[in-house]
């Protein structure tokens, strides 16, 4: 099914507050029906890279942090509906990335070098000029290091998460399934 098209198992996630530009949307949600209440949340990507990394911890985790701390959140869906909070036992909530690969070494670095082109680009008037005369942007190798504790801090700040990345071939659940 395309990743726009609705489905009876879809669900919705109702909040009180506006969400001031963390709104995202969730590729699958695990409730624990017992506890009435959500308890995990994936996000599905075909490869794993650094972009994706990134992006799910500074976006989805963000938004998905948001919330769970407000009170009242509540996810509707076909089965009912589920809180969505941290648990009160002080246990982190889920937060896992699921990809049918991970980007070769290669492909990687050159997109890290590439994001820190794009960041240089946007607030480096002098690199920005150098551009336009050579027709190249110089890059510091510090700059790349830089970005990768950029990505490990904003990692380590997920501590009320639990992260999983799970890269198989198969069905994220059942790895048998093809």
């Amino acid at each position: 099914r395309s990743k726009w098209e609705r489905s009876e198992d879809d669900g919705v996630i109702v909040t009180s507050t506006d969400r001031d530009g963390t709104t995202s949307e969730f590729d699958a949600v695990v409730v624990n029906q017992k506890k009435g209440r959500v308890t995990e949340v994936w996000e599905s990507k075909t490869t794993i890279s650094p972009t994706t990394v990134m992006d799910a911890a500074a976006k989805k985790v963000k938004a998905l942090r948001s919330l769970l701390r407000e009170e009242g959140s509540v996810l509707l869906y076909r089965g009912g509906t589920a809180e969505m909070k941290f648990d009160s036992k002080g246990s982190r909530f889920r937060f896992g990335l699921f990809g049918r690969d991970v980007q070769y070494p290669e492909k990687a670095a050159a997109q890290l070098r590439t994001l820190v082109c794009q960041e240089l680009l946007n607030w480096d008037v002098s690199a920005v000029m150098h551009a336009v005369k050579t027709g190249e942007v110089e890059l510091d190798p510090a700059n790349i290091v830089e970005r990768l504790e950029k990505m490990r801090s904003l990692l380590r700040t997920m501590d009320d998460f639990s992260i999983k990345v799970i890269v198989s071939r198969g069905h994220p659940v059942c790895p048998h399934i093809k």
